[in-house]
């Protein structure tokens, strides 16, 4: 196996983990800065996997994962890094959708935020890493060089 593909398995497994981890560590905190704070609960200010979206994020990470060390598929790896990353980053977008939730608001990002984010986007690049050159190496097949 050459050293490419072996980087490339643990950098999948890093982005997948990262991902697992952001998701299961709270979210949102309060934002230290602002006086006054709404007294509102919020779901996503909780440690642990509350919600059917959250599993559902856990579960591709962890098909990511398992994909990566079983198989030597490249487009089935890339197709399913690029739908990890989407519903990681997509979850990420869920948390910021709220009045209440931002950058200047009452409740900020955390660490885990970003953590799920990073990993979200590292998937996304090297699921079309993947697919990339699966294609030029079909296209070299095709031209015969």
């Amino acid at each position: 196996m050459p050293s490419t593909a072996i980087r490339s398995q643990i950098l999948h497994i890093v982005a997948a983990v990262s991902v697992v981890i952001g998701t299961y560590r709270p979210s949102i905190e309060a934002n230290p800065s602002r006086q006054e704070m709404p007294l509102v609960y919020m779901v996503d200010a909780q440690t642990g996997i509350t919600s059917y979206f959250e599993w559902a994020i856990v579960a591709t990470a962890l098909s990511v994962i398992a994909f990566s060390l079983l198989s030597d598929n490249r487009t089935g790896r890339g197709v399913l890094s690029i739908v990890a990353a989407g519903i990681a980053t997509f979850g990420c977008y869920l948390t910021l959708r709220g009045s209440l939730v931002g950058f200047d608001a009452a409740f900020i990002p955390t660490w885990a935020w970003y953590l799920s984010l990073l990993g979200g986007v590292l998937l996304l690049v090297l699921g079309l890493s993947d697919l990339g050159l699966r294609a030029r190496r079909w296209a070299a097949s095709e031209t015969g060089t």
